[in-house]
């Protein structure tokens, strides 16, 4: 696709893009003008006109839009727009062209409306989760353009085509079924886009995929949504598509896988090369240094040796002539200084050619039917919740007609049944809810739980009141024994205080009594006479 932006912008498919004018905005009439004219140099190129003005070069068209049928389209947000096809110009140009009304029948493919007795079709396709859901959208998608999808994932979509800025990124995603919105826009991420796309779908008559991988495995979910179609005026339809898939789905997997594998290896192979590239110029240029050194070398040996070789013949003229003989130059052998060529280059552009290796699948990866994503069709607690109660559609509920493209019905209602009770031995159940008779056996349960609680309670508290008593015993019997100690120590103390007064006592007699001794042989002493 080409188109030009309010900016002056100029695209290129979503990539390649350039400023080719100025700003346009509210109040500007503006025309885009395709030349197929063969005889104008100008021939196969896009224009914009502003104001009856041009307002940038002719613009060329890809080499893949050239031949190929081209639709005019505008994309608008928060404006009103009024479009003109002709046949008058509303700002005439400065030359004469046709409206797109007006153009000659070689120049447009017109294509018949549909009969009238053809209803347009509301599809649901059935299948179990991650089972290739996706993938058989896109494939199907991609040969029947005539379908548009209705999901969460094509808003996300059109949301990020329309150049909405999603904080997490696109790529984030819990799931694929019901993918979180998370704009922080609150029209966007109360569901309110989704609600009037829902309602507008019915008034417009193209065929839709509801493509819907809970709701269209819940027979009550289905039954709303085909409420939302009921006497719209539209054929509505269930493809069930559940077990073995056909030879297209397995192909179209491997082809992706193969892809995929292609491109590790290749960038692998890349990354080694680049190295290698970096390794051989890196050698080069050292070799390189190495050469000029030697160069410099040999020159200043090549002058050396032409100044000895001067002299020399300057010598044997002198002698020539002293002779009378004539004397003969040898003439130098003309040596070329310039570096010879390296097979260097030879290996270097054999190597820039080398060809990244074919990669092949392994057994394990050819044996595999879907592709493994890292985002799950639902959500855990949306699986869990649910799968019990999965179940094939039936015209009963009020379709026009289901069809079984994988399986044939009884088949396929097996392979369901199977796959239900394969995932409850392994599933959490998130709604399981007890009935009266566990309810009943639950409160017994409770009430001998308690029982048992109590008494153990009584024999617990027993325990602790005898443990108690038992310690209270033992410090009082403590306390009494510390008691008679400090009595016992204190009388000990007495008794060594009054041993201590008697001992002082005593000795201070004794003192005494020696003292009286003395005194009295003093005397007996002085009394002899002489």
């Amino acid at each position: 696709a080409v188109c030009f932006d309010s900016e002056g912008t100029f695209w290129i498919g979503k990539e390649q893009k350039k400023t080719v004018a100025k700003k346009f905005g509210s109040g500007d009439i503006v025309a885009v003008l395709l030349n197929l004219d063969a005889s104008s140099a100008n021939c196969l190129t896009v224009s914009l006109f502003v104001n009856g003005k041009r307002a940038c070069k002719p613009q060329a068209l890809p080499e893949n839009l050239v031949g190929k049928t081209l639709f005019p389209c505008m994309t608008f947000k928060n404006i009103s727009v009024h479009y003109n096809f002709g046949p008058e110009q509303i700002e005439p140009l400065p030359f004469t062209c046709r409206m797109l009304q007006t153009a000659s029948a070689a120049d447009v493919l017109v294509k018949a409306a549909p009969a009238a007795s053809t209803k347009p079709e509301v599809l649901f396709p059935v299948f179990l989760p991650d089972e290739g859901t996706f993938d058989w959208l896109d494939m199907f998608l991609e040969e029947h353009r005539d379908y548009t999808e209705l999901s969460d994932r094509a808003i996300l979509r059109w949301a990020e085509l329309s150049g909405l800025v999603r904080p997490k990124g696109y790529a984030a995603r819990t799931c694929n079924d019901k993918p979180e919105y998370s704009f922080g826009i609150p029209t966007m991420d109360d569901g309110s886009i989704r609600k009037t796309l829902m309602s507008v779908a019915p008034i417009q008559a193209r065929n839709y995929v509801i493509m819907e991988v809970r709701a269209n495995l819940l027979k009550s979910e289905r039954a709303e949504l085909l409420a939302r179609w009921a006497g719209a005026g539209f054929k509505i339809a269930a493809n069930v598509m559940m077990g073995d898939p056909p030879s297209s789905i397995k192909e179209h997997t491997h082809a992706i896988l193969l892809k995929d594998k292609q491109a590790v290896s290749d960038a692998d192979f890349k990354k080694k090369k680049d190295e290698e590239q970096k390794k051989r110029e890196a050698a080069k240029k050292q070799k390189q240094l190495e050469k000029q050194r030697a160069l410099v070398l040999k020159r200043q040996k090549k002058a050396a040796e032409k100044a000895r070789k001067k002299l020399e013949n300057g010598r044997k003229r002198k002698e020539a002539e002293a002779k009378g003989e004539e004397f003969v130059e040898e003439e130098e052998t003309a040596e070329d200084d310039k570096e010879e060529e390296e097979k260097e280059e030879e290996e270097e552009a054999a190597a820039m050619d080398e060809e990244p290796p074919q990669v092949e699948l392994s057994p394990e990866e050819k044996a595999q039917v879907y592709l493994k994503g890292s985002t799950k069709d639902l959500i855990d607690y949306a699986m869990n919740t649910s799968f019990p109660k999965f179940t094939i559609p039936t015209k009963d509920e009020g379709f026009d007609s289901v069809a079984f493209e994988w399986l044939k019905e009884a088949k396929c209602r097996a392979h369901l049944k199977d796959w239900v009770q394969a995932k409850k031995t392994t599933t959490r159940i998130e709604d399981l809810k007890p009935g009266d008779w566990f309810a009943e056996k639950s409160k017994d349960w409770q009430k001998l739980l308690a029982s048992w609680h109590a008494k153990s309670t009584s024999y617990k508290s027993g325990i602790a009141k005898k443990a108690a008593e038992k310690a209270a015993k033992q410090a009082k019997k403590v306390a009494l024994k510390a008691q008679e100690e400090r009595k016992k120590a204190l009388e000990d103390k007495k008794a060594a205080a009054v041993a201590a007064e008697k001992a002082a006592a005593e000795k201070v007699a004794a003192a005494g009594k020696a003292a009286g001794e003395g005194e009295e042989e003093e005397a007996a002493a002085e009394a002899i006479p002489a």
